[in-house]
């Protein structure tokens, strides 16, 4: 079984938002730390995946919610950090609920349920009421959509309500000039740093009009698993282009 490097993280507490209670850094404790006297996530030696079965209570982490972050390098860009239309490459971040539909742009049979304009968790549906129907809750949500290059952007879904198969990817929507582009994705489980996958540490761009799916959350079997194809690569359709939202296409000012 392949998969995805992992940095996993003990001790943090999840508030309303995402944002870890404790203020510790993701890297003040590493994989190579796992071991005596640390619960690490195991992966599941049964999974197509690379699932990995976390640690305690899994219905208890999951209740607790999914934190991600994206960010990117562009070799390309001399200065990731300026801001301003057309001054970096745009990068989306994706977090889908069970429930997304849409078009089979992959060609794998399924429906893929990226750009759901209603279970998809993205740069046109930044708050959907897919887990709680009261707008004074803390609902999933999506922070920014940051078009000018590096991140981080931030998806929050806080609790799960609903059973069944999350998933989180990443889409290359615009290189604005700058080239390939590196993407890093963390997710926190309940506060446990699951997914680390980083293009840039295995040797991997994305170019622009590439998805990737990059992970599944598993409800409530409280499972994290690295997306691979079944030759153990990772899973990125190039060229995906939605109908709804064509590549080359001007996002709308929301």
């Amino acid at each position: 079984m392949r998969r995805a490097s992992l940095l996993v993280v003990v001790g943090f507490a999840l508030a309303c938002g995402g944002e870890p209670a404790n203020g510790r850094d993701a890297a003040d404790v590493t994989s190579d730390s796992c071991g005596s006297g640390l619960d690490c996530p195991q992966p599941d030696p049964g999974s197509e995946e690379g699932d990995l079965t976390l640690p305690g209570d899994a219905a208890s982490l999951v209740s607790r919610g999914v934190h991600c972050e994206l960010t990117w390098t562009t070799p390309g860009d001399a200065n990731q950090r300026d801001s301003g239309p057309g001054l970096g490459a745009d990068m989306d971040l994706h977090f889908l609920h069970p429930l997304a539909t849409g078009s089979d742009v992959d060609g794998d049979g399924q429906p893929d349920g990226w750009f759901d304009p209603t279970h998809d968790l993205f740069w046109a549906n930044m708050h959907p009421t897919w887990e709680t129907s009261d707008p004074a809750a803390c609902g999933p949500s999506l922070d920014l959509d940051d078009t000018d290059g590096s991140g981080p952007e931030n998806t929050n879904v806080e609790p799960f309500r609903n059973g069944g198969v999350y998933r989180v990817g990443v889409h290359y929507w615009d290189e604005h000039g700058f080239g390939p582009s590196r993407p890093r994705v963390k997710c926190h489980m309940g506060g446990t740093l699951v997914i680390d996958s980083d293009l840039e540490a295995l040797g991997r761009s994305m170019h622009p009009g590439d998805l990737w799916e990059v992970a599944t959350f598993k409800w409530p079997q409280g499972i994290a698993a690295v997306v691979l194809n079944t030759d153990g690569t990772l899973k990125i359709t190039p060229n995906y282009s939605n109908p709804n939202y064509p590549l080359g296409s001007v996002k709308p000012t929301l």
